[in-house]
């Protein structure tokens, strides 16, 4: 719930944030807004998830092909933010 919570909000802040609500503009120089907690968020869930899945995952495979699995995604999701930024 709290992922997708995150997730929801970013994509408001990033689309709609830039004066249609006035509480998701970045703060300019001093101070926060809800806008600058997002991305936090974000990272503190991302964290808590891989390490949770990772304790999982180390338990029912052996480590090489944990590591194969890790190494596969991340070039996978490597190519597909390659393919993405060139549209």
């Amino acid at each position: 719930v709290f992922r997708g919570l995150i997730i929801v909000l970013m994509i408001l802040v990033n689309s709609q944030g830039n004066g249609s609500y006035p509480m998701l503009i970045h703060a300019y120089w001093h101070g926060a807004t809800w806008a600058d907690l997002v991305f936090p968020a974000f990272l503190f869930i991302v964290g808590l998830t891989t390490a949770v899945n990772l304790k999982h995952q180390i338990n029912v495979q052996n480590k090489k092909q944990l590591y194969l699995k890790i190494i596969q995604r991340s070039l996978l999701l490597f190519v597909l933010g390659i393919f993405l930024n060139a549209f």
